[in-house]
């Protein structure tokens, strides 16, 4: 009986090792995927900002550059 809990034991010990390395590695790995992903996403987040902004910069060059026009031609007329 003794033999056989003591064999018994140390396989389940063995097990959890097993179960604990690969846990550890494996959330490791989790973690960096999850990481490099929130990376991708902040980065993808601030490409559109910055696309946004010169489509901005770009309308109001063009209502000024218009404006500018508008007036050019009523003074030409006047």
């Amino acid at each position: 009986m003794h033999e056989k809990y003591k064999k018994e034991h140390s396989n389940r010990t063995r097990i959890t090792q097993k179960r604990k390395v690969f846990n550890k590695y494996h959330k490791s790995d989790k973690e960096r995927k999850r990481k490099r992903g929130r990376e991708r996403e902040i980065k993808a987040n601030n490409q559109q900002s910055e696309i946004e902004q010169k489509h901005i910069y770009n309308n109001k060059l063009k209502k000024k550059s218009s404006i500018s026009t508008c007036i050019m031609l009523s003074n030409a007329t006047a």
